[in-house]
């Protein structure tokens, strides 16, 4: 939420509360077991916000499915993998702790990878030191172009580290920031490329 930082849990009734948010846009990312997950932007002016919010049954989970063992499943993820987390040294660290979330569809006709997720991604990058559960809304590669689309909504944890790994992370961290393309579009933005 905002940061990526803020979270809760629901109660039995299924009630929650987030405090201490300041006045903004925040994005709210929901989970529960047995539901499809979801994601619903949120304008905090006062300090107040109450939402409804009716999450969708997980079908997937709730009907019997027929496995059929798809050879190309490994080559997909792999495909996935690269693609989504990257090739850095950094991302050979990086894990999707559940790739069994992950649905593969290959359309032949038009060459398109299609991947979807019916849970958040857990993804841990033990290079950086964080994990990132990561909604993931829409991914298509174009198999005769190598063009990757995706979007999603990430939320942010850090690993427990001791202060020692914490600080060789953030090094780590800001290495990776220098020279990445966030940092020049918000060198861009504010003019100073």
């Amino acid at each position: 939420l905002g940061s990526y930082k803020k979270g809760t849990v629901a109660g039995d009734d299924g009630g929650f509360k987030i405090s201490g948010l300041k006045p903004g846009n925040y994005t709210l990312l929901i989970e529960m077991i047995g539901y499809q997950p979801t994601n619903r932007d949120v304008l905090i002016s006062d300090g107040n916000a109450n939402l409804e919010i009716i999450l969708s049954e997980n079908v997937k989970l709730l009907k019997e499915v027929e496995i059929k063992s798809d050879p190309n499943r490994l080559r997909y993820l792999k495909v996935f993998k690269k693609t989504f987390i990257g090739t850095t040294p950094n991302a050979e660290d990086c894990e999707i702790l559940n790739p069994e979330v992950l649905y593969a569809e290959y359309d032949r006709q038009n060459q398109l990878l299609n991947v979807s997720a019916d849970e958040l991604l857990v993804i841990e990058n033990k290079a950086l030191g964080y994990r990132i559960k990561y909604l993931l809304k829409y991914y298509v590669r174009d198999e005769q172009t190598g063009v990757v689309v995706f979007y999603g909504y990430p939320f942010f944890e850090e690993l427990e580290s001791t202060e020692r790994k914490r600080r060789k992370y953030m090094k780590r961290r800001q290495e990776a920031y220098i020279g990445s393309p966030q940092h020049f579009f918000r060198a861009l933005y504010h003019n100073k490329t």
